[in-house]
């Protein structure tokens, strides 16, 4: 904390890029506002609301925002006639320890393994699967309103009882861009604090009525990389100041791919 507070006093502004597992980002965000500096991202209240999954998921219902049937790990076996059925940290990131089940577990307690702490298995969250496209949207937002940029497919491994986040792919097709954008707005706009770079996740369904917000990223997200390759503007730039919405980053009309480490590929133009 004090390397912290002694470098982020000499900068001018500073942007956390955090994970919100553990309660990380919220943690180095309460502490920027505590020390009175200038944050490039979201507020503390805004990362308290985005970064509890169990919290999130009602607040999303309470809006009228469609998201997943969402339970605390001790209520999985509610969710046993909804199968199969996602099990992931409630404050996590990355896809880690996240886990598909076609049964719902009696408890949580009932699921460690590889290692896996009783306290991990504790702050675990319970919730339907949704079949359809995996998605994001990332949003730049400013002053006067929220800039979405164009959505991408999340590349999502999946194997009999494991779902691991490996990158992403973007554009999305204009028609599936226009649902990804609706609902990411949607979202956004119901948190208060939001500012800066924010990433919705979500799943894209056969139908429109059925897409649903998974969750929002309150932070710089992967999708930055493949924006950045494709943005004919600085984009680091309008982080820091964020353009109207009637005066977007402009990006050129190829596709772009990006892993989980961070390592980009043009794919040709759309």
């Amino acid at each position: 904390a004090q390397a912290f507070s002694e470098s982020a006093r000499a900068a001018d502004a500073l942007l956390i890029i955090a994970p919100e597992t553990d309660g990380h980002l919220y943690a180095w965000t309460l502490l920027a506002e505590r020390l009175g500096l200038r944050n490039l991202g979201t507020s503390a209240q805004g990362v308290s609301i985005c970064g509890d999954k169990l919290k999130f998921a009602a607040h999303l219902r309470q809006h009228g925002i469609p998201t997943p049937p969402t339970l605390a790990g001790a209520q999985a076996r509610q969710l046993a006639g909804q199968r199969p059925i996602v099990i992931k940290p409630r404050f996590g990131a990355g896809s880690e320890h996240t886990r598909l089940l076609q049964t719902a577990p009696m408890g949580l307690r009932d699921e460690a393994r590889d290692g896996e702490s009783n306290s991990e298995i504790s702050a675990t969250i319970a919730q339907r699967y949704v079949p359809g496209q995996p998605a994001s949207v990332s949003l730049l937002i400013g002053p006067q309103g929220a800039i979405a940029l164009p959505g991408g497919e999340q590349i999502i491994f999946k194997t009999a009882d494991r779902l691991t986040y490996r990158g992403g792919r973007l554009p999305l097709a204009p028609p599936l861009n226009a649902r990804a954008t609706e609902l990411a707005t949607r979202a956004v706009n119901s948190v208060p604090g939001l500012r800066g770079w924010v990433g919705v996740d979500m799943v894209l369904a056969d139908r429109a009525e059925d897409d649903c917000v998974i969750e929002v990223n309150a932070r710089l997200t992967m999708s930055y990389l493949g924006l950045r390759a494709i943005c004919r503007d600085n984009l680091g730039a309008a982080i820091v100041d964020v353009p109207t919405p009637d005066s977007p980053p402009q990006f050129t009309r190829q596709r772009v791919s990006f892993d989980w480490v961070g390592r980009t590929q043009l794919e040709g133009a759309v």
